[in-house]
């Protein structure tokens, strides 16, 4: 073409081909700059350069798809990039140097600058058509829908018509727009929040995982331990928390993926994990690890493993799932409202009822208990204490715990609205009668049995038990139980003879995506204009204070941190690795510390201003004068107002 046409699908692969291009360079950028090797504007450029080479061969080979020798288009491309590479350096040295904007969020605006631009310019000049050759469009492919049993189906769609689409082949590798989304909404994150979470969990999680316990006082060790286990390898920052959130995530999609390829071909199973990558339970929610959303991982590959030994029941199958099982119990005890779904399930259809009775059964029970084992023996050493912590949620009337699963029950189909939109959009031709058809096989089991159970049990189990115990079900606690939901609406709508178009999903993402990273900026501007407690509160910065007020003292890393919860848990993670947290309210919440612990090595109290019983007990505890400390932090250009904090130092005994 010699006029540029702007070409959605194109532009979005050209996005998605970015997007990998960038995932390189912020590596690139991140890596200099935390390192402290270069400045952000040089990083940047270097960044940008290896951020180049990887887009021109996914430009070359998939975007425009060109035949034409390398001798033509690679100059022009790069010409392309080196202007790129001005602009992107001179966003960043304005919007860093006359602007104050922290060199992450700098980065995003010169990268989306440069996209534009980038695209324009290939499109008129380097892969222009008279210039090159392009491959041939992929094999069409012709497909007959079969006839259809429901009568209205029939109507709206002859079975003798005939509908041409893409090769398949293309659109089962529409998989890596998984990781693509995991890295869109780490940024994303990192974006919109001036911290971890308000409530404090996520440094919760740190706090308890160095201490590599089989349990800790709320919750049985799985999350605990991940969250250690990865910051053995990444840097104590925001940003890598939610790279870890995401991460998780991921997993969890790519499970429902391989579990809906045991129903559907591959092709279709793909869907599953775009549709449900829009959902708040695998987005928003998501990002905030911990005791909930680490379920997110497991519980779909749990169902895999349970499909896989029910459809193949060899051992491996009975070992995986019965350690699957044990892994989920492990992140939180509310899976057991999954293993009474899959037992279910297994007594509702004949050919998996027989399974029970079987000698492999064996083998899943003995897998379970060989994973839980550490645990059980930890529970009963400390007298159960994460019995108790969750008895105190079950303490409400029937009639209390009726009415809030009914909330409950309609936040999930809040959550949900999102994947059954992108699934309907994923439909070619049809689609009132497609949502129909999604909406009818929630209630009627007949129309696949199998997944019906597997999508419907949960919540079932999840009423039984609320209403018999009285417990107050909060949203979140059921977030990785739909794992099933977009499978069973694929199996229905596979059957029925619609079309089912996986490859219009690089598009939606593509325009999901910009509306995430625009949603993001704006509400991470927002909170910093009005001064909220996310955006506002110092901890980072509080850290790096008290760790520096230490050091000064006595030329060592702080050994013990208590005080008020947010703030210390936050010292004891925006550390080194070498600071450990002591709960001065609650000691039996972190017993692998005594008092007599903290007067051997020393300890620093931190108390927030206004905390009188933090500030009361550790002037008792530590016999001297606090120092104050005024803290402020810097977000998206300005100057924040500072927060007040009393430090209490307890010597190390010498």
């Amino acid at each position: 073409m010699s006029a540029f046409q702007f070409r959605l699908p194109r532009f979005a692969a050209y996005v998605n081909a970015g997007a990998v291009g960038t995932l390189a360079q912020y590596g690139v950028l991140s890596a200099l700059v935390l390192s402290s090797t270069s400045g952000a504007v040089v990083a940047s450029g270097l960044g940008a350069i290896t951020g180049a080479v990887v887009n021109y061969i996914l430009n070359y080979r998939f975007v425009f798809r060109t035949t034409a020798s390398h001798r033509k288009t690679a100059p022009c491309f790069f010409a392309v990039a080196a202007t790129g590479i001005a602009l992107n350096s001179a966003l960043m040295f304005t919007l860093i140097h006359r602007f104050a904007l922290g060199w992450l969020a700098a980065q995003c605006v010169a990268t989306a600058c440069v996209l534009i631009f980038g695209y324009g310019a290939n499109s008129l000049w380097t892969f222009r058509a008279d210039k090159t050759q392009t491959l041939r469009p992929p094999t069409q492919l012709k497909l007959r829908y079969p006839k259809f049993t429901m009568p209205e189906i029939t109507r709206a769609r002859p079975a003798a018509a005939e509908v041409t689409l893409p090769d398949g082949g293309h659109a089962r590798r529409l998989i890596w727009l998984l990781p693509v989304h995991a890295i869109v909404w780490t940024i994303a994150a990192w974006l919109s929040r001036g911290n971890l979470d308000t409530q404090g969990d996520m440094v919760e999680n740190y706090v308890w995982g160095v201490e590599w316990q089989a349990g800790y006082a709320k919750h049985p060790p799985l999350f605990a331990w991940l969250t250690a286990l990865w910051f053995r390898v990444f840097p104590h920052t925001d940003i890598a928390y939610f790279a870890l959130s995401a991460l998780n995530a991921m997993t969890g999609l790519l499970g429902i993926v391989a579990f809906s390829s045991q129903f559907v071909t591959r092709r279709l199973a793909v869907i599953a994990g775009m549709a449900m990558a829009v959902s708040p339970l695998y987005s928003t929610l998501a990002i905030k690890f911990n005791a909930n959303s680490v379920l997110l991982s497991v519980w779909p590959w749990t169902a895999y493993f349970f499909v896989r030994y029910m459809h193949t029941r060899s051992r491996r199958m009975a070992i995986a799932f019965g350690a699957l099982a044990a892994v989920a119990v492990l992140g939180k005890y509310f899976s057991v409202v999954l293993l009474t779904a899959l037992l279910l399930a297994s007594l509702a259809r004949p050919a998996w009822r027989t399974c029970l009775s079987g000698r492999h059964v064996l083998l899943v029970v003995a897998a379970g208990v060989a994973v839980l084992a550490p645990h059980i023996h930890w529970l009963v050493v400390n007298h159960f204490p994460t019995f108790a912590y969750a008895h105190e949620r079950t303490d409400g009337t029937s009639l209390a715990a009726v009415a809030r699963f009914g909330i409950y029950t309609l936040a999930q189909m809040g959550y949900l609205a999102p994947s059954f939109v992108v699934t309907l959009l994923l439909v070619h031709g049809q689609r009132a009668q497609a949502a129909r058809l999604m909406a009818r096989s929630v209630v009627k089991p007949s129309l696949c049995p199998d997944l019906w159970w597997l999508t419907l049990a949960p919540l079932i189990v999840e009423g039984i038990i609320a209403v018999l115990s009285g417990t107050q079900m909060a949203s979140v606690w059921g977030m990785a139980q739909w794992f099933a939901i977009v499978p069973l609406w694929l199996v229905v709508l596979d059957r029925a003879g619609f079309l089912l178009r996986p490859e219009r999903g690089v598009p939606v993402l593509a325009c999901y995506w910009l509306i995430v990273l625009a949603a993001a900026c704006a509400t991470g501007y927002v909170g910093a204009l009005h001064n909220t407690d996310d955006a506002a509160e110092p901890r980072a910065e509080l850290a790096r204070a008290a760790h520096a007020l230490w050091n000064q003292r006595f030329q060592q890393p702080i050994p013990v941190v208590a005080g008020s919860g947010h703030e210390a848990r936050s010292i004891a993670f925006y550390s080194d690795g070498h600071t450990r947290y002591w709960d001065m309210f609650d000691p039996n919440a972190t017993p692998w510390l005594r008092l007599a612990d903290l007067e051997q090595r020393g300890a620093l109290f931190v108390c927030e201003e206004r905390d009188v019983s933090c500030i009361q007990a550790s002037g008792k505890l530590t016999r001297g004068l606090p120092v104050r400390l005024a803290v402020s932090r810097h977000a998206w250009g300005r100057a924040l107002p500072a927060r007040n904090y009393l430090l209490f130092v307890l010597a190390p005994a010498h």
